[in-house]
């Protein structure tokens, strides 16, 4: 019965998601880039427990796809440096963005290679990756002020920036316990895993609560008299 309610939020998330990602293209024509970074920071978030879901549903994936959805954890840190680089105006290069998402591609290359087991090594630098980008994010953001974004992007963004900061670490942590479980072959773990996996619905209640918001926003400056 639990595993049946699971299946059914996580694929509503995901549908709910898709028509969000949709509407918002359509109405805007065209998102602003803090806008487009908190989507695929929502994608990613919904499709890294998406192989522990589909393999309930003995739903066939495509390795291609299986090999994306496990490295994708590791293009989270590389996004929330991005998105908080846009909304406190921070400009780097684009040379900058492509050196973070190296660790990515190797892991992908490295799955579509080795579709049988993760070596220890490999492993090991996976989790160096992921704790890396949370040792970093916390030193960039103790300081209070560093959570002052500029209020126009703040009022009108999908998800506010410090819940955003906690769901990464909440799903970094879940890259790390999945990691951890497969190495070491702890089979009590998964359970852990499976209660951070669901923290995904909360994250797409607020990014609903967002999108309304912003509707609202828009309606309002819709029916205010021009003058």
């Amino acid at each position: 019965m639990l595993i049946d309610v699971l299946q059914i939020s996580y694929l509503s998330s995901v549908v709910i998601v898709f028509l969000i990602t949709v509407s918002l293209i359509s109405i805007q024509q065209g998102l602003p880039k803090f806008q487009r970074l908190e989507l695929a920071l929502c994608w990613l978030m919904i499709l890294s427990p998406a192989v522990e879901f589909m393999s309930l549903l003995e739903f066939d994936i495509p390795w291609l796809a299986v090999a994306f959805i496990h490295a994708s954890p590791l293009l989270l840190g590389p996004l929330i440096v991005l998105y908080r680089q846009e909304m406190s105006h921070m400009r780097s290069g684009y040379w900058w963005p492509c050196i973070h998402a190296i660790p990515f591609l190797l892991f992908f290359t490295y799955r579509l290679i080795e579709n049988i087991e993760i070596t220890l090594v490999v492993g090991v630098l996976y989790l160096t990756q992921i704790i890396f980008y949370q040792v970093n994010l916390i030193k960039a953001c103790w300081p209070e002020q560093t959570f002052q974004f500029p209020k126009p992007k703040s009022t009108v963004a999908l998800i506010p920036h410090k819940v955003l900061v906690a769901f990464y670490f909440v799903f970094s942590f879940a890259g790390v316990v999945q990691m951890i479980g497969y190495l070491f072959n702890l089979e009590q773990i998964w359970l852990l895993l499976h209660v951070t996996n669901t923290v995904v619905f909360i994250y797409v209640v607020l990014l609903c609560r967002g999108y309304i918001n912003l509707l609202l926003k828009k309606l309002d400056n819709l029916n205010q008299p021009s003058c």
